[in-house]
């Protein structure tokens, strides 16, 4: 298994790999999205990405949204609501 960090941005919402595992056929990435305002766009932004990844067929799962006083990937602000994602690659 084989760790590495990678950073990128997405439609204005932070989202970091902080992690991959390595798998035979492919690698999960992992992803934060989020400093979200609420819970509810936070939960929309969610769902939205869950259907856009089911409708593609790709390997995709989302944990529900937490707020957190700091990023969770980071370590550092901003607070806001976030939600972990990840996706396999292949």
């Amino acid at each position: 298994m084989r760790k590495v960090l990678v950073t990128t941005a997405f439609t204005g919402a932070l989202m970091t790999a902080v992690s991959t595992s390595a798998d035979a056929a492919g690698y999960w990435i992992h992803h934060y999205s989020g400093a979200y305002d609420t819970a509810a766009t936070c939960g929309a932004d969610r769902q939205a990405a869950i259907d856009q990844e089911a409708s593609l067929g790709h390997m995709f799962y989302a944990w529900p949204c937490v707020y957190e006083v700091r990023n969770p990937e980071t370590g550092t602000g901003p607070a806001g609501w976030y939600f972990r994602w990840k996706i396999f690659a292949e």
